[in-house]
Parts: C-alpha cells; structure tokens; sequence
C-alpha cells in the first residue's frame, strides 16, 4: 500500500468525498473530553460549516505570513528541549532529543499560538510548558481509547477513575479545560478594550 500516492491523496481530499470517511465514535468520544466538539471531531453539515470557516482564516497568505512565527516557535521549543536536555546531564557535550517530540512540541506551540494569541507564551501547567503538557495529556487520553474498558465500557468508564492512571488523566483534562476556560475569558475582555 501507497501512503504518499497523490493521486489517492487528491481523490480523499475531492469536493464532497468528506462523508464518506466517517469518524469511528467509539475512537474519538474520549478524546472529546480534552478538545471538545471541534472540526476534527464534527460530522457532516456540522464538519462543512467549521471547515468553511478555518478555511477562511487558515488560507495561503495567512500561513504565509506566519511561517517566520512557526520557525520562531521551532528554535524556542529546541532550545528549551537543549536546555532541560543538559541540565538532566551534566557533563553531556552534545544533545539527544527526538525529532517528533520536536515537532510535536512546536505544533502544539504554533496552535495555542493561532488560537489564543501570545496569551500561552510562557504558561505552564503542572511544572511543563503547556506545548508539552497539552501532547503528553491529548497521548495519554488516546491509549484510554483504546483500551477494552471503552470498547466495553464507554468512555464514561475513565471519568469515575478506578485507576489511578485514569484518576491522574481526569485531573488533568480538569486542569486544562478550566485555564483555557478562562484564557478565553481573558482574552474575550481583551479584545472588548
């Protein structure tokens, strides 16, 4: 099988093919918990109207315009990576990181960056950078899902926390969704100045 075929990449992509690559409900519910409703978890009509919408924001020029912003996030997020990289151990003359933890930590960077503004720039949460902590937390959600117990079960099943493990994710998807409830507050007064 072909991964990087474009002609099945354009055939995927063609106008009105999006309904017929439906979500799988039973993947997707837990995760819900973190990211909400949003365009990567909406459905039909509902998936169109969002997709319209960031199409409109997220164009050609837009990206553009941000790319030296992008490679900005991508030095600071290395940088960071280097310095905890050596501060971990002494005496190391060079650094050992992995890429996609790299470019996870500046996709992730980049995102917080286009929705919410410098308002994350230096926010930590739990001792991280929330560029870690959000990939970390959206990681440990995803091996949730896969478990017999949401099969079984329902992602229900993770929110009364039986384990300690499910215990640690539901405080932490607590913890999350409450500072960017009130990000978004902060910045929706901002913007009203």
């Amino acid at each position: 099988m072909k991964f990087v075929n474009p002609q099945l990449i354009q055939e995927f992509h063609a106008p009105g093919r999006h309904f017929n690559f439906p979500k799988v409900e039973l993947i997707i519910q837990n995760t819900r918990r973190i990211l909400g409703d949003g365009i990567a978890f909406s459905e039909g009509n509902a998936w169109k109207r969002k997709r319209q919408v960031i199409t409109a924001v997220f164009n050609y020029d837009f990206l553009t315009l941000n790319i030296p912003k992008i490679a900005k996030t991508f030095d600071i997020e290395a940088q960071r990576m280097e310095d905890e990289y050596f501060q971990s151990n002494p005496g190391a003359k060079t650094v050992k990181y992995y890429l996609l933890d790299l470019l996870t930590a500046t996709f992730s960077g980049v995102m917080l960056k286009c929705f919410f503004g410098g308002t994350f720039k230096n926010e930590k949460i739990n001792g991280e950078p929330l560029s870690v902590f959000l990939p970390k937390l959206i990681g440990d959600v995803s091996k949730q899902s896969i478990r017999p117990e949401n099969f079984l079960l329902g992602p229900w099943f993770f929110n009364l926390g039986v384990t300690a493990g499910d215990r640690d994710i539901n405080k932490r998807v607590k913890l999350l969704r409450q500072i960017s409830k009130n990000y978004i507050y902060q910045r929706v007064e901002e913007l009203k100045v």
